[in-house]
């Protein structure tokens, strides 16, 4: 399986002015869209990109329906396109008049896709003006290898709406999957330790590391066939502040660590 991207849009509404021409600003790789940014753009195998962006100059409706094509295209160092797909027509409601659509596209990575470096490239299309624009990012593909990947700060437990500020009182559910375990000889199933730390803008961790096993004896949860495990976490939020959220993961079969991936957390109070 190689790169399986899906572009998706996002709507916000902020008031800015008027300025001529299709423009894109604040391309930048994310943990989920809205979602904390991603200070690197090295991956892993099994993981996901998120490429976010802010459109402006584009033509609306009186109603406020902008009509825009997102085309995704993944290219290897050669410059040879490895993948491209778009999203076809699509309606996306600048609702308050604020000229900028938060929009974003997200790109699968197979668990067998080859290491290397890797163009991810997206080109926005105003189906009304016929103008477009394009941006890209560099992406390298790392070997395969133990690793936490798929991270993001989700609003709900079914992890489908993800975000980087939330409010005191709300809970945070940290999703999460791990890639690139070994497998005990005698029952062919994984054992693996996730530990999560909250630190503040301090640097001072303010959670008591909770974890959690994959239990190598409980092969029914781990088929064999399974290359990437997902989990959560979910912490209950009644401090406000900036934070960080970091992750990591040992496999108890060998002794190795992962990476740990870090992401800002901002929770704010309501006034």
């Amino acid at each position: 399986m190689f790169w399986s991207p899906a572009a998706l849009a996002g709507l916000l509404a902020v008031i800015t002015p008027d300025q001529p021409g299709l423009k894109m600003d604040n391309l930048r790789l994310t943990y989920g869209s809205p979602g904390p940014d991603r200070a690197s753009a090295q991956v892993f195998p099994g993981d996901e990109v998120f490429l976010a962006f802010e459109l402006k100059g584009f033509k609306s409706s009186e109603g406020g329906v902008t009509k825009i094509k997102l085309t995704t295209e993944v290219m290897g160092k050669d410059g040879k396109t490895e993948y491209k797909q778009d999203t076809g027509d699509s309606q996306v409601l600048d609702l308050f008049g604020g000229g900028r659509h938060f929009l974003h596209t997200r790109v699968d990575v197979g668990v067998k896709t080859p290491p290397g470096s890797y163009k991810v490239k997206i080109t926005a299309l105003d189906l009304t003006t016929k103008e477009s624009i394009s941006g890209e990012k560099d992406v390298t593909l790392l070997e395969p290898a133990l690793a936490v990947v798929k991270t993001a700060l989700f609003t709900d437990q079914a992890m489908r709406a993800t975000s980087q500020v939330f409010g005191v009182g709300q809970p945070v559910f940290v999703g999460f999957s791990v890639v690139g375990f070994a497998r005990e000889s005698s029952t062919n199933h994984p054992k693996l330790k996730m530990e999560l730390v909250v630190k503040d803008d301090k640097g001072a961790v303010v959670t008591d590391k909770p974890s959690f096993l994959v239990d190598a004896n409980q092969p029914e949860k781990v088929p064999a066939n399974v290359q990437v495990m997902p989990g959560q976490f979910k912490l209950p939020l009644n401090k406000a502040g900036n934070f960080t959220v970091e992750l990591r993961a040992t496999d108890l079969t060998n002794q190795k660590s992962s990476q740990p991936v870090v992401l800002r957390l901002v929770v704010t109070e309501a006034k």
